[in-house]
């Protein structure tokens, strides 16, 4: 498996570092990629630890839930989200300070206070209103192929910074169960529902069905395209952001068939096939680590993982997974 870290945030030019990781990622060469100077390194600099003059501000989630009236704001870590998502999120929220903001106008770096990270984190409801320009490219495409068009995916990351210049950060759109894709698994995205995977893994037989080595490039390389796409579109403005999902938010999924409140047949996994619960999240994890790997390769300049709406496994299983 390959280790990197949380966060990477890397200069607009960095050779000799990416052809050490793309010999890592397993590719056989490094194609120079040349992008726009940046204009604002914000983000860069707070990703590095260094001390800014104020908080880096981007809108986690870009499917168009920003429009003024849907703004929540909330402090955080410079490189974590507090979403609206559960009651564990809500409850960090008010330990950490929630920033109730005018919701008549869009949110601007000067209305957070000095030392307070702000991010737009997930809609609470799904029936919020979406941009126009948004629903405009949402009529004739479904979510996923939004996310595999590497040019639709890359008009879609603009969005935010062209409705919002003030932001100080792009994120790519996409969505973490593209990993469980690649791996062979179907994963439909239902308007009433979310995202549903038909054909969970029920036991360990159903293994076979994935895939047991995965070519990033071929199977996920529509998203390393929308990358160096976004990458040329920002001409500079913002750095961009890569991401995937956590290990373990990956098997919930693919176990439970969709999301979860109980999370009663994955967690079942973890103790009814403890050894073929390692054998799958290592699978998971070195999928995540080869693209996000990829990411950077491609021009991400910081790059995530997401934990979801998924609780941490079962205490027992914690320091071995």
């Amino acid at each position: 498996m390959l280790h990197i870290p949380y966060s990477l945030a890397l200069s607009p030019n960095t050779p000799s570092d990416l052809n050490a990781m793309s010999h890592l990622a397993g590719s056989k060469t490094w194609k120079e990629l040349s992008f726009p100077p940046m204009k604002s390194d914000l983000l860069l600099r707070a990703a590095n630890g260094e001390e800014t003059e104020r908080a880096p501000v981007w809108v986690m989630r870009q499917a168009g839930r920003y429009l003024p009236g849907e703004l929540r704001w909330r402090s955080a870590t410079p490189i974590a989200c507090v979403t609206a998502s559960n009651d564990a999120s809500e409850s960090l929220g008010r330990k950490q300070g929630v920033h109730c903001l005018d919701p008549t106008r869009p949110l601007l770096p000067f209305d957070v206070p000095v030392g307070a990270p702000v991010f737009h984190g997930r809609a609470a409801r799904a029936e919020r209103p979406l941009t126009p320009e948004f629903l405009a490219v949402r009529k004739d495409h479904s979510f996923f192929e939004c996310c595999q068009t590497p040019s639709i995916a890359s008009a879609l990351t603009l969005q935010p910074i062209d409705r919002y210049p003030a932001l100080d950060a792009s994120i790519i759109f996409c969505d973490i169960l593209v990993i469980p894709q690649a791996l062979g698994m179907t994963v439909l995205m239902e308007p009433s529902k979310g995202p549903v995977l038909p054909e969970p893994l029920v036991d360990p037989s159903h293994l076979a069905r994935l895939r047991k080595d995965v070519d990033v490039d071929r199977e996920l390389g529509y998203l390393f395209e929308a990358i160096t796409l976004t990458r040329r579109g920002l001409d500079g403005r913002v750095p961009l952001i890569g991401f995937v999902g956590a290990p373990w938010t990956l098997m919930a999924y693919m176990v439970e068939g969709g999301g979860s409140k109980t999370f009663e047949k994955s967690k079942s996994w973890l103790y009814k096939y403890p050894e073929d619960s390692k054998a799958l999240l290592t699978r998971i994890a070195d999928v995540c680590a080869d693209l996000l790997v990829g990411q950077v390769l491609a021009g991400a300049q910081v790059s995530r993982g997401r934990l979801g709406i998924h609780p941490s496994p079962p205490a027992p299983f914690t320091s071995d997974l």
